[in-house]
Formats: C-alpha cells, sequence, structure tokens
C-alpha cells in the first residue's frame, strides 16, 4: 500500500474505502466476508478504532472509522487488508495485490456529514443492486452491533496477533 499523506487524528472520524484491484471479486463466499469481519473487529478493538456503520461488497468496502487511541487509522487500515490479502492469496491460489493501491479517506467533520455517510455506507448494496433492502444485505454493521460481537469470531487463532500485541 502507498504511504498516505493524509494524517489521522485521535478523536478524528473517517469514511474509508477501497476497491480490489481490477475489480475482481475479494469476497467469493460467505466465509470470506466472515473472516474479514472477524479481522476487523479483532484489530478495531485492540487498536481502539471505532467503526460506527461498515459495509462490504463483492469487490470493495466502505466504513466510518473514529481512532479512539493512539494507534492511527492508517496502520488499522494496513493490518486489515494485508492480513486478509494473504489469506485470500493463500485460500485462491493467487499471489499479488488483492486491494488497490491506497484506501481512500475523508475526514468527516460535521454531524450532518456523518449522517450522510452512514445512510450512504449502510444503503450500499441496495446502491449496486445486490439487494432491494439494506436489512437483507447481512454483509455490513446494521448485522453485527457492537454489543452483540461475539467472542468466537475475535479468538486469537493466527501467530500475527500476538505479534500485534506486542507492537500496541
Amino acid at each position: 500500500m502507498a504511504c498516505r499523506v493524509l494524517g489521522f487524528e485521535k478523536g478524528g472520524i473517517y469514511h474509508l474505502y477501497n476497491r480490489s484491484t481490477e475489480m475482481i471479486p475479494i469476497f467469493r463466499c460467505a466465509a470470506d466476508y466472515h473472516y474479514f469481519i472477524s479481522r476487523m473487529l479483532f484489530f478495531s478493538e485492540k487498536m481502539k478504532i471505532l467503526l460506527p456503520p461498515w459495509s462490504l461488497l463483492p469487490t470493495h468496502y466502505h466504513m466510518a472509522a473514529e481512532q479512539g487511541g493512539d494507534v492511527s487509522i492508517s496502520y488499522f487500515v494496513m493490518l486489515l487488508c494485508n492480513s486478509y490479502g494473504k489469506h485470500f492469496n493463500f485460500k485462491y491460489n493467487r499471489s499479488g495485490r488483492l486491494f488497490g493501491q491506497s484506501f481512500k479517506a475523508k475526514r468527516i467533520e460535521d454531524p450532518s456529514y456523518l449522517e450522510r455517510v452512514t445512510v450512504y455506507i449502510e444503503n450500499n448494496a441496495v446502491h449496486h443492486g445486490l439487494v432491494d433492502n439494506m436489512n437483507d444485505w447481512q454483509y455490513s454493521s446494521l448485522h453485527w452491533p457492537n454489543e452483540q460481537r461475539n467472542p468466537a469470531i475475535l479468538k486469537n487463532d493466527v501467530d500475527e496477533f500476538e505479534v500485534i500485541d506486542q507492537l500496541l
């Protein structure tokens, strides 16, 4: 991933998004979505990154993220996308970059913009014609509220998590 010029600040809220290279599907089955979600929730919890709305689509993702601690959102996205990319490449016997060169980020500075971004993110699957109703798309924050996170999803099953604990 290319270096990011936009600086992320503690307490700052940002709309983050990225797509796959060549618009290839990055989520080919339910297990792929769940793997990405498990890593996203694990890393966000460890790094104190709050993710109010997020949505995963076959070729891209959107999320709003608030940096709650000192670990940069940029580092969070790098770990998340590298972890998922390695998993995806191994699983599907491929090599090379999975995501576009650099994720996009827009700072959200006023509540009305946050509200518009939230509606946009939550309705992204409808916008792309994947479902008729946002409640029918299971790969969004609408179906994964923070208070109902499944501890099994956050299970430490890869050595990389031990390394991350040492870095934080």
